[in-house]
C-alpha cells in the first residue's frame, strides 16, 4: 500500500500582548514580542505587532525588519504609536531577525526569534508500513500527538506521543517505526498533528495531513 498527501495548517494565535516602551525625551523606543514569533508560511500569513513611545508628537516612522521597510506611520500627540506588519515566509528552520525603528532623529532596535510552524513525515511517500521521521517546528514547550483517523469516520482509532518539543522554539524529531499499524484499511485517511492525547477537531495548533492507502 502506497501514501500520499495533502496537507493543511491550523494555527490559531492571538496578538501578543506588548508593554508599551517607557518613553525618553526626544529618543524613539521600540516594544516587540518576547519569546519566539511565528512566521508565516506558504498557507499560513502571520503578522508581528508593535508598540512605540518617546517621538514628537506628529513625528513620521519607519519600521523596518533586518533592513527592510515594513510598516511607516505617525506618533500620536503623546509620541506613541502601535502596529503590526506581516511575519516573513520561513521554512523548516528558526532565525532572530532584527527590528529597528527611526523617528528620521533617533533609532531603536529589538531581535525577535522567527519559527517555522509545520510537523512533517519524511519520506513522504512509500509504503505504509515504512518507518519515518517526524520533524517538529514551533511547537513551544508543547508534547505532541499523533491521531490516526480512518475512513469516513471523525474519531482516530489510532493516538500515539511523538514527543516533547525542546529548545527556545519548540523543535523536536522523532522516529516512527511504521507510519501505519498492520492491516490499516485501503482508503482516505486523515492524520493529526496536536497537543492533546484526547483527539479535538477544533485544537489551535494542529497540522492535518490527508493520506489515501492504495
Amino acid at each position: 500500500m502506497g501514501t500520499r498527501y495533502v496537507r493543511r495548517v491550523a494555527l490559531v494565535t492571538g496578538v501578543a500582548a506588548l508593554a508599551a516602551p517607557a518613553a525618553a525625551h526626544a529618543a524613539v523606543k521600540l516594544a516587540v514580542p518576547t519569546g519566539c514569533v511565528y512566521a508565516s508560511s506558504a498557507d499560513t500569513a502571520q503578522t508581528i505587532p508593535y508598540n512605540l513611545a518617546g517621538m514628537a508628537a506628529g513625528a513620521h516612522y519607519t519600521v523596518s525588519l533586518d533592513g527592510q521597510s515594513v510598516a511607516t506611520g505617525a506618533a500620536d500627540t503623546t509620541g506613541s504609536a502601535s502596529g503590526e506588519f506581516p511575519a516573513p515566509v520561513l521554512g523548516h528552520t528558526e532565525k532572530q531577525a532584527t527590528v529597528s525603528v527611526s523617528d528620521g532623529t533617533t533609532t531603536d532596535q529589538q531581535t525577535i526569534d522567527l519559527t517555522n510552524f509545520d510537523a512533517t513525515i519524511t519520506p513522504s511517500t512509500g509504503s505504509a508500513r515504512r518507518a519515518v521521521r517526524v520533524s517538529l517546528f514551533g511547537w513551544v514547550g508543547k508534547t505532541v500527538f499523533l491521531h490516526y483517523l480512518p475512513p469516513h469516520s471523525t474519531k482516530p482509532a489510532r493516538t500515539i506521543r511523538v514527543r516533547k518539543t525542546g529548545g527556545r522554539c519548540g523543535r523536536g524529531t522523532a522516529r516512527i517505526a511504521h507510519l501505519f499499524p498492520a492491516g490499516a484499511k485501503r482508503g482516505a485517511w486523515r492524520l493529526v498533528f496536536d497537543t492533546s492525547r484526547a483527539y479535538h477537531s477544533k485544537a489551535k495548533l494542529r497540522i492535518e495531513y490527508d493520506t489515501t492507502l492504495r
